[in-house]
């Protein structure tokens, strides 16, 4: 170069500071005397030592704890190293994120489940850095799926105005979204659960509800199930009242594969039937339009109806009703 630097020293040593490393540098010394400045004498040099070359670059990962999101990154220390610089991105996207570590291993985290990312890894040295290495790769690992489904909700303790569903608990599940409404509106309710059991209180009595839930997991959701129907319970005087002035009838009880029901309208009137297994689930449901009069419904095919309590609800103009019945095999 061509500037000179001045320092002044009352002794004969000098200490050089922040030099260059691997640098040859000319000094050239001139002696002060009081009043008098001496010339400078021939030019002299020294040379800075060399630091070891920053070449070390990472050929491999390995990985630990590894989990959906998070998980332990470590390689080879690589030789006069006093860092490393990361560039890491989800394969296929254009954004990379970076990170520093002072030793071979680091810990990521806010990963994205099941990815392959694309990683650099830069070694740094007290005088220099290495070039980045060859793409390598590493993934995190991958949750199950959240496709599983109850089979069927059931339910128990039916009253009134309220009941409990339930159904089966499903592995890796963080909890259940139910939706139900009226059968027969579109206005649906929804319930977050975080078990496989739901209470629901204010519903209307003898009434027909719709059911199905969805599972909820930590990385996603599942389907909803199908819709499953239940009933609440009958005001007992209502029933009583009804079953007297319609004459009700069910002949045979218990019944095989069919039974008819026998009544006597006082005027025309729509009717609607609900065959209720005892837990609440409505397996079969009719509507008539019948004139004024006796009449006698049949009604057949019920060969494949678990054996067990069933309840045949009549719903008419004048209050609804229900009468049991069994069904045997």
């Amino acid at each position: 170069t061509d500037e000179w630097l001045t320092e002044d020293t009352h002794d004969t040593e000098f200490w050089f500071e922040q030099l260059e490393p691997c640098t040859t540098y000319e000094v050239r010394l001139a002696a002060h005397c009081i009043g008098v400045d001496g010339a400078y004498g021939d030019i002299v040099t020294f040379t800075t030592a060399c630091p070891p070359p920053c070449d070390g670059i990472v050929q491999a990962v390995d990985t630990a704890n590894v989990g959906y999101t998070s998980l332990i990154l470590f390689w080879d220390e690589q030789p006069n190293a006093e860092g490393y610089v990361l560039l890491f991105r989800p394969h296929g996207t254009d954004q990379w994120h970076d990170a520093f570590t002072a030793s071979a291993e680091i810990g990521l985290a806010q990963l994205e489940p099941c990815t392959t990312y694309d990683l650099l890894i830069k070694t740094l040295c007290p005088f220099g850095e290495s070039d980045f290495s060859d793409t390598l790769s590493f993934m995190t690992a991958c949750p199950p799926p959240c496709t599983d489904l109850p089979p069927t909700i059931d339910t128990v303790n039916v009253h009134e105005h309220s009941m409990v569903l339930f159904w089966q608990e499903i592995a890796h599940a963080t909890g259940y979204l139910l939706l139900w409404k009226a059968h027969g509106t579109d206005d649906w309710h929804e319930l977050e659960a975080p078990h496989a059991e739901v209470h629901l209180n204010d519903l209307e009595p003898c009434t027909a509800y719709d059911f199905k839930v969805k599972v909820l997991c930590e990385f996603g959701e599942s389907e909803f199930t199908q819709v499953f129907t239940f009933s609440t319970g009958c005001p007992s005087a209502t029933e009583d009242r009804l079953a007297h002035l319609l004459a009700l009838d069910l002949l045979p009880n218990p019944f095989t594969d069919q039974f008819t029901l026998s009544l006597q309208l006082p005027q025309n009137a729509e009717l609607e039937l609900r065959l209720v297994h005892v837990s609440g689930q409505v397996v079969a449901t009719r509507r008539l339009h019948l004139p004024e009069g006796a009449h006698n419904i049949g009604w057949k095919d019920l060969d494949a109806l678990p054996a067990g309590l069933y309840l045949l609800e009549v719903r008419t103009p004048w209050g609804r009703t229900a009468l049991p019945l069994v069904r045997m095999k």
